[in-house]
């Protein structure tokens, strides 16, 4: 071999084992950096509730992790059959010091999920099937975290209904007069709402 050709060699040889340490240390950069955490959803913020439909029982959650970009990074489906098992909590890995926004749905009876954050404000539920309301109460999450040395993440579940109380003070009617309440309708509910959106009254 002549030497142009010894030379060519030696530069391929060269390229070859450049381009395999700049993968291996790509690689083991990632693997070092990325933390596995615990994802929990709680309800103990609500301040009152209702019996029918019930507030604590939860048969869908769908979760989507976006990152610094507002891209998609992670999706979660948790279905009954999975909850039976582990409850309401599952396992993502994420990046060591990153921000992420996590966004969850739950209670909707079907997956849902958006490949940008942008597109969160389209989601909507719609209110207008009361017979929908036997597989729990809708709600959502939202909270923007860092990942640090903590191993789990808590989203707190906030209703997308709102439970209303009537009482009656009949204490200034004289004590032969009765009165009783056989129904009650609420007006001007709306048939749908967006979940993480501005909603307005129109």
């Amino acid at each position: 071999m002549d030497r142009e050709g010894r030379l060519w060699s030696m530069l391929l040889i060269t390229a070859a084992t450049i381009s395999g340490c700049m993968k291996a240390d790509v690689f083991n950069v990632g693997e070092k950096s990325t933390k596995d955490m615990e994802i929990n959803f709680i309800d103990d913020s609500f301040q009152s509730r209702s019996s029918d439909p019930d507030e604590t029982k939860v048969t869908d959650i769908s979760l989507m992790v976006f990152d610094m970009h507002g891209q998609l990074e992670e999706y979660r489906r948790l279905s009954p059959e999975y909850m039976s098992i582990a409850g309401r909590r599952c396992s993502v890995r994420l990046v060591k010091g990153m921000k992420y926004t996590l966004c969850a749905c739950v209670n909707f009876g079907y997956p849902v999920y958006v490949s940008h954050i942008r597109d969160l404000e389209g989601i909507t539920y719609h209110m207008e099937y009361p017979d929908e309301y036997r597989n729990g109460v809708p709600m959502y999450a939202q909270t923007t975290v860092t990942v640090s040395e903590e191993d789990t993440i808590t989203l707190g579940l906030i209703r997308l209904m709102a439970k209303i109380t009537l009482r009656m003070d009949r204490r200034r009617l004289s004590d032969n007069v009765e009165m009783n309440v056989t129904s009650v309708r609420i007006g001007n509910c709306p048939k749908r709402t967006k979940v993480f959106g501005e909603n307005r009254v129109t």
